[in-house]
């Protein structure tokens, strides 16, 4: 009998629920005492699915290092989370020649949000359009943050604008 997991515990954190609460958001609203949180901090902070690797023989544990999807900007960003082990399938030139998306998207003042040699997007949500700090809000058992979703909608339609545009 064989078992195959298949997975990345650096994208599928671990999470805990208790009374709707995230572990953290009870310490800091004093449900949790901070000693318990040292006792439960492992069960809190690893994933199963870490052990679990982490505990098995070398020899039945492989990593997938190699990637094929993105560019090596983004890449760049990614590997940040990797320790900078993650490599550029058939190459850099090769993968990046392949991941173009030769849009010109411009901004709301005209300039440029995106340009064809741009492959990464970096969009501040700080403040809304009336210079308002703008907060998460709690809903149900997730946080929401409207003016990210408005930020996100308007930049959507002006990349599929830019889509169209290009035919």
């Amino acid at each position: 009998r064989k078992v195959i997991l298949g997975g990345d515990y650096l994208q599928l954190p671990p999470t805990f629920r208790d009374d709707q609460r995230s572990f953290a958001e009870s310490v800091e609203e004093g449900q949790i005492q901070a000693e318990d949180f040292r006792r439960f901090e492992r069960l809190v902070t690893a994933s199963y699915f870490q052990e679990l690797f982490e505990a098995a023989p070398e020899v039945n544990r492989d990593v997938l290092r190699t990637q094929y999807r993105m560019h090596t900007d983004i890449l760049g960003i990614v590997n940040q989370f990797y320790d900078g082990r993650l490599q550029a399938g058939g190459g850099e030139e090769a993968l990046n020649a392949d991941r173009q998306h030769h849009l010109t998207v411009r901004d709301r003042r005209r300039g440029f949000l995106l340009e064809p040699h741009n492959h990464v997007l970096w969009i501040d949500s700080t403040h809304d359009a009336n210079g308002r700090l703008a907060f998460e809000q709690q809903s149900g058992t997730s946080k929401a943050n409207s003016l990210e979703v408005e930020i996100l909608v308007k930049t959507l339609l002006r990349l599929n604008a830019a889509l169209r545009e290009r035919g």
